[in-house]
């Protein structure tokens, strides 16, 4: 079994640090490859096939929150990088 692997980073950023880092996470998800960095800490990952998608929001008074989940399982033949080929 792999070991667990975390990355948590938190600041307050304007909204255009944030789009920015919104597009990047995009980039990545449509190229495949996604790599999370702050000081010596790291982590990347590889989304591919059907991913799990969850958005929650939240409005009480004057304090905004929108939560964005995305989860994927990596299976043995991506993380090995091989190709399945069936013949008759």
């Amino acid at each position: 079994m792999a070991a667990e692997k975390k990355f948590i980073f938190e600041s307050l950023q304007d909204i255009k640090s944030i789009s920015s880092f919104l597009e990047a996470i995009t980039e990545g998800m449509q190229t495949g490859k996604i790599l999370l960095s702050s000081s010596d800490e790291y982590i990347e990952m590889h989304p591919n096939g059907l991913l799990h998608l969850s958005i929650k929001a939240k409005k009480k008074g004057t304090n905004n929150k929108i939560g964005i989940k995305v989860e994927w399982k990596e299976t043995q033949a991506q993380e090995q990088n091989t190709v399945l080929s069936v013949g008759k």
